[in-house]
Formats: structure tokens, sequence, C-alpha cells
């Protein structure tokens, strides 16, 4: 039911099959659920197929408690020398027999000493032993830009042979972008005025082809919540409008001043 990210489907499936076969080859061994790598731009989807990946583990009976673990470079750095690998140690631990989830991973080897990178070099030092240490009781996934993956994967010797799976995250259609806006209409039961998503197909088009940071499923959200804000501000400022059809119309003038 995800809109696009075919190579990221079919790689899903494959571990799938691989984990299913596994099973079947050793029926009374572990199976290890592995590390992933994902990487691509933002608003692909990384984080909600993490989020599917702790379910169809759960289900296959790899992972224990099927829980997932999110955390970003703060949960894991401590303020001082000797913090962060007890920080960070917890944070792993909380995530057995589950999946964590490090987004924008890279951000731990960012910045100079005196930010605190050093201290971003501790955490990973702690997560590469316990990768390994306890390779059957959890999933480790991070997330980012391709460039961005592959400096941390250096930051420590023993971090890029400890994941199992890289994942491409590809950018979404301008296709797929209208499903996507078309999804979120059908979501909330809104009408659009003849041209709207045509309008907005050249909108996506504009975004995909000239923006420094495109922001794919992202951008979508966040053009369809600006285009309600002045569908319901044009309504509000309308008390003739009392038809039900007429109070959930996004008109072509709701596009307007749109910031992107």
């Amino acid at each position: 039911n995800v809109v696009g990210l075919h190579s990221v489907k079919s790689s899903v499936l494959d571990i799938i099959d691989k984990i299913q076969v596994a099973k079947r080859r050793k029926k009374n061994s572990l199976i290890f659920p592995g590390h992933y790598i994902f990487q691509g731009n933002p608003g692909t989807g990384k984080t909600m197929v993490a989020n599917m990946m702790d379910d169809i583990f759960k289900a296959l009976h790899v992972l224990q408690r099927g829980h997932i673990v999110s955390v970003t470079r703060e949960d894991l750095v401590g303020k001082y020398i000797g913090h962060t690998a007890i920080k960070t140690k917890k944070v792993l631990e909380s995530a057995l027999g589950g999946v964590l989830f490090i987004d924008e991973a890279y951000s731990l080897i960012s910045g100079s000493k005196s930010s605190g990178s050093s201290f971003g070099q501790e955490a990973i030092n702690t997560i590469v032993p316990f990768m390994e240490n306890h390779r059957e009781d959890f999933m480790l996934i991070i997330a980012g830009y391709p460039d961005d993956i592959s400096n941390l994967l250096d930051a420590n010797s023993g971090l890029r042979s400890r994941f199992t799976h890289t994942i491409d995250f590809e950018d979404y259609s301008v296709d797929e972008m209208i499903e996507i806006f078309n999804m979120l209409l059908a979501k909330e039961k809104y009408n659009v005025e003849n041209g709207v998503r045509n309008t907005f197909k050249v909108i996506f088009q504009s975004l995909k082809e000239n923006s420094n940071d495109f922001g794919n499923a992202r951008d979508v959200r966040k053009l369809f919540d600006q285009v309600c804000t002045n569908m319901d501000s044009r309504i509000a400022e309308d008390l003739s409008i009392v038809d039900e059809y007429e109070l959930n119309l996004i008109k072509q003038e709701d596009l307007l001043d749109l910031h992107f």
C-alpha cells in the first residue's frame, strides 16, 4: 500500500525470503535479524519503512518484542567525557528485542571536536561492539544521505562490516507525489476544484527540478497543510458557505501564496 519505493520493496521482499528459507533450513537455530543502512534524501519514507520492518521481523519471530526505539544524536551523546558511553548503552539496551533506528546518524561525527564530535565518536565506539555481541537480540538501522553515511562508516574500522544490507531510497516521481496528495485528500475527505490537481503537478515538477533541499513526501504534506490552512481561512470569512461539499472544497485560490 506504500506509494513508490519500488527498489525498497524489492529489497525488503528479498530479505524476507532469505529469512524464511533460513528458518526452513535450520529449524532450531537462531536467525539473526541483521543490521541495515537506509540511505536516501529526506521524505523518502525511511522512518516509515523502519516501522514496517519492525512489524515484519516480529511476525517472522526473529525479533522477540518487536518494538522500535527512534533516536537522534541528542539521545546518544552526553555532556562530558564518559557520559556518552553510559547514555548510548542505555539506549541500546532499551532496543533489545526490537529495532533501534538512528535518524541522521551522520550527525554523530559532524562538527569540530569543540562542538562535541568527539562525544559522537564515543557513541559510535560503544555501538559497534554492541552490534556484534547482541546481533541475535536486536536490529540497528541507521538512516541518512548516501555521502554522509559513507563518511560515518569510516569513523570506526569495524562499523561498515557490521551492516548486512544497504537499502537505497529513491526520490518520488511527480506522479507518485500526486498519488500521495490524492491519498491525503481521501483521508480528510476533501473535494478539489477542476484544475487543482494539474496545478499541483506543476508545483511538484518545479520543486523536484529547482529545489536545493527537495523533501519528497515531506514537501507534499507541507504544501497540503498550507492549502488546507488557506481553505479554512477562506471559508471562515464567508458565512454563506454552509453546503457540506463546499465546506470541504479546495479551490484554485487556496493554492495562492504557497511557500515552497
